[in-house]
């Protein structure tokens, strides 16, 4: 739209865990539900035992239609991170695409020439414990169901700790 030549830019993402992922959407979106309230149901019981909420999300009850930033929550949120990297129905071949588990953000952005970036401060920061500990079996199976794609193209697996 403003005429821009993206010939020469590197383009880059970064991709998590889905496991570590939704445990963090939880907790983070958790703090503050009324204010997000197309992520919850409005049930207490279910909107503050994460389980309870994994398997709201991925059940017939919750509506696929919210919208969230002008985005579609259940495509976008709530299942495969490949769903932002698509362009025309490809991954496009330039894009270096980063796990954050295996990289150095700072090692990165100095990679392409971005020296005066903030790396130390946290965007939406949750404190919590190793995501394993958060999941039972069904949730495990659902968030495993509903982001199989990340899970195989990332290489992904759920780890115990």
């Amino acid at each position: 739209k403003i005429g821009l030549n993206t010939d020469n830019i590197t383009k880059f993402t970064i991709v998590r865990n889905p496991f570590d992922r939704m445990v963090s959407m939880f907790l983070f979106y958790g703090k503050n539900r009324k204010k997000y309230k197309e992520f919850f149901s409005g049930n207490t019981s279910i909107d503050t035992n994460f389980n309870k909420w994994i398997e709201l999300i991925y059940s017939k009850k919750f509506d696929r239609r919210r919208r969230h930033s002008k985005v579609n929550v259940f495509e976008h949120c709530f299942s495969n991170q490949l769903n932002w990297l698509y362009i025309e129905g490809v991954i496009p071949d330039e894009l270096k695409i980063y796990k954050i588990e295996e990289v150095c953000l700072k090692t990165v952005l100095e990679d392409f020439g971005l020296e005066n970036v903030d790396v130390n401060t946290r965007v939406h920061p949750t404190d919590h414990d190793h995501y394993s500990r958060y999941y039972n079996k069904e949730s495990k199976t659902l968030v495993a169901r509903h982001y199989s794609k990340d899970i195989e193209y990332f290489n992904y697996e759920f780890e115990y700790k």
